[in-house]
C-alpha cells in the first residue's frame, strides 16, 4: 500500500546518500593520499552538498574583540527598548574621543569603531547614551510616541549611538576598509540582536538641524 512505498522510497534516498558517501570518501582519500588536501576536502564538500543541499560550509563569523570604558555620561532607562541606531563621527582621534567620553561631559556614544577597526563601548546598551539632542531635520516614524519622561531626548531613550573616528584633516568619506568591515559586523549583531531594519540606521546628520555627521558617509557601505 501507500506506506509500503512511502518507506521503499525512503529506503531508496538512504541508499542513495550511503553511496554518494562512499564515493565522496574515496575521492577524498585518494586527493589526501596524493598531496592535494585542497581539492580532497572541496570533493567531499560537493558529495556532502549532494546529499544534502541545506548544509553551510560558510566559514563562521568573525569575532570582534569589545574594548570597554565605562562612561559616566548616561542615563538608565529600566527596560529601555532598543528602536534604531545611529551613526555619527567624532572630529576627533580614537584617544581624544576615550577621553572625552569617559569623563564627566555632556556627550557620549555606545560604541566608537576606530580607523583600526578597533571597538570601544562606553555605555551599555540598555542605558541611553547622550547623542542627539533633538530630531528637528527628520523624525522617524519609529520614535517611541511616549518617551520616558527623564531628562533625555526622544532619540537617546531609544537608540544606540555610535562614533565613526574621523579627524578633521581627513578627507569626507575617508573612511578605511577595516573601519567599516567592523561597523558592519557591530551593526550586522546590533541590528540581529534588536530585530531591526537597515531602515533602522540613521545618521545624526539626517536627525538633527546642526549637524551633518558622519562627514562623507554613504549608507550603502553598510549593505
Amino acid at each position: 500500500g501507500a506506506l509500503m512505498d512511502d518507506l521503499t522510497n525512503r529506503v531508496n534516498i538512504i541508499e542513495r546518500q550511503q553511496q554518494l558517501l562512499i564515493a565522496g570518501l574515496k575521492e577524498w582519500l585518494i586527493l589526501q593520499q596524493a598531496g592535494n588536501a585542497l581539492d580532497g576536502n572541496n570533493k567531499l564538500k560537493g558529495f556532502l552538498l549532494a546529499i544534502d543541499p541545506a548544509l553551510n560550509f560558510a566559514p563562521p563569523p568573525q569575532q570582534r574583540q569589545i574594548i570597554q570604558k565605562p562612561s559616566p555620561n548616561a542615563t538608565q532607562i529600566p527596560g529601555r527598548q532598543i528602536r534604531g541606531i545611529v551613526l555619527h563621527d567624532t572630529e576627533g582621534s580614537e584617544a581624544a574621543t576615550i577621553y572625552e567620553f569617559t569623563r564627566n561631559r555632556r556627550a557620549s556614544a555606545h560604541y566608537l569603531v576606530a580607523q583600526s577597526g578597533r571597538i570601544t563601548q562606553f555605555v551599555l546598551d540598555a542605558g541611553a547614551a547622550w547623542q542627539v539632542r533633538a530630531a528637528d531635520r527628520n523624525r522617524p516614524d519609529w520614535l517611541d510616541p511616549a518617551p520616558p519622561n527623564n531628562g533625555v531626548s526622544d532619540v537617546n531613550a531609544c537608540t544606540i549611538g555610535i562614533e565613526l573616528e574621523l579627524l578633521p584633516t581627513d578627507a569626507s568619506g575617508a573612511y578605511p576598509a577595516e573601519q567599516i568591515a567592523a561597523l558592519k559586523w557591530l551593526v550586522g549583531n546590533l541590528r540581529a540582536k534588536y530585530r531591526l531594519g537597515l531602515e533602522r540606521v540613521v545618521t545624526h546628520g539626517w536627525l538633527q538641524s546642526d549637524r551633518a555627521d558622519p562627514r562623507g558617509w554613504r549608507m550603502e557601505w553598510l549593505s
